[in-house]
Parts: structure tokens; C-alpha cells; sequence
């Protein structure tokens, strides 16, 4: 089959021109080397999928590599904490061949799909990181198409645990490096999330208040703690 110019999804070698991005995948490769945690976003058909593929490709030598899709989760997944775990659960063993995963952590994260009251996302971070412990080779998370959390608690949630075992990762074991990879950039994600989740106190708030004054107070602080609560992700 001759080959074709894309202009959809992903490109694949055997099927589309392509340039050489071994260059890109070095560059990516060497900020992994030094366990960096971040993002890549840039609009549709600029090639994030394409490059994330290739890269997972081309770390396998050196890495258990981790890749998976948010948007292969359902919205319904997103809006628990063990929905979200369980389905967060079932896409890693889909997607980590049995050598690159013991036989004790598949058990583990079988158990949380199987058990509602186990699926916590501590426990979930817990069993990653026994798995980045006792694992032959560094492993490395990549998620693309993250945006497909939007608007979801659970989501910020997920990115706190991440946060923290990036932080003491020193001391507890942990990914050695992750990719988010979406349209849209992290920060107005979590600035997205947490506002709506603001404004929908604000709505329960005022709807209590008889007076304009307290009304107009409670506005106020609303959009203090989102300032706030704008932090860096990493």
C-alpha cells in the first residue's frame, strides 16, 4: 500500500508521509532522563498524539513506558473517585504487558477494580508505588488527550497524588517521569475546575443570603480562594 499525506488523528509510518522527529523524541528523552514531570499542549493537528507514540517507542529500552488516552474514559468514570480508579486501573493492565508488570501489582490493581470500598486513590498511588519500587526499569507515565477530565474534581484530585509523590520522591518511590498531554494548557484546567466548583458553592451560598452586602462579601471571598488555589502544578 503506497503511502498518503494525513490530515486526521495520529500519522503512522507505514501508512503517511512523515518527517523525522528523532531530534523532538532526544530533546522529550532527555527531560525524562532527568525525571521531569510535564505537559505538552498545542491545538488538534500539530502532531501530540504522533510524537507521544513514536516516543513511547522509543523509551522502551530504558523504560516500562505507561501510555494511555483519557479519552478512552468515559465521563461517567470521571465523576467518582472509585470509578475513577477502577477504570484508571483496568487501562494500565490493558496497556503494560505481563513482563513489565508483577504478578503481586496486577493482583493489587485487579483487587480495586473488583472491590468499590478498596478503590481510593491512595491506595491506587500506593500499589504505583510499591510497582515503581520493585519494578527492573524506571517507569514512565504519559496521558494524552488529558482535557477529557475537564471539569472534573477526581481529576485535580489525581494530580494532587502525582504532586505529592513527585515531591517526596526522594524518599518514596515514584514515577520517574509524567506527560500530560492535551489541547488545552494544565493551569486553566485546574483554574477551570476549581472555579466551577467556587461558583456552585457561591450559588448554594447566596441563594441563603437576604442581603445584597452579604451577597457581594461572599463573591469576594469566592474569587480570593480561586486565586489561591491557582497554583503551579508542578
Amino acid at each position: 500500500m503506497s503511502r498518503t499525506f494525513n490530515i486526521t488523528a495520529d500519522c503512522k509510518p507505514s501508512l503517511h508521509y512523515m518527517i523525522d522527529i528523532t531530534d523532538r523524541l532526544e530533546k522529550i528523552k532527555k527531560m525524562i532522563d532527568a525525571g521531569q514531570y510535564f505537559t505538552i499542549n498545542r491545538a488538534r493537528q500539530y502532531g501530540k498524539t504522533t510524537t507521544l507514540r513514536a516516543l513511547a517507542k522509543y523509551l522502551i529500552q530504558d523504560y516500562v513506558v505507561v501510555s494511555l488516552d483519557f479519552q478512552l474514559i468515559s465521563h461517567k468514570d470521571f465523576a467518582e473517585e472509585s470509578t475513577f480508579v477502577k477504570a484508571f486501573s483496568e487501562a494500565v493492565l490493558r496497556k503494560v504487558g505481563e513482563g513489565a508488570i508483577s504478578a503481586e501489582i496486577r493482583r493489587n490493581l485487579q483487587e480495586l477494580i473488583g472491590d468499590g470500598q478498596k478503590a481510593t486513590l491512595s491506595r491506587l498511588f500506593e500499589i504505583l508505588s510499591t510497582w515503581c519500587r520493585i519494578s527492573k526499569k524506571p517507569i514512565v507515565l504519559i496521558i494524552d488527550e488529558v482535557d477529557s477530565a475537564s471539569n472534573n474534581q477526581v481529576f485535580l484530585d489525581f494530580l494532587s497524588q502525582l504532586r505529592g509523590y513527585y515531591i517526596d520522591r526522594d524518599v518514596t518511590p515514584a514515577f520517574q517521569s509524567v506527560i500530560l498531554a492535551g489541547v488545552y494548557d494544565i493551569m486553566l484546567m485546574i483554574i477551570k475546575i476549581t472555579a466551577l466548583g467556587i461558583c456552585a458553592k457561591a450559588t448554594r451560598k447566596m441563594r441563603a443570603c437576604s442581603h445584597l452586602t452579604t451577597a457581594r462579601g461572599i463573591i469576594r471571598s469566592l474569587l480570593l480562594m480561586i486565586l489561591r488555589q491557582s497554583f503551579v502544578w508542578i
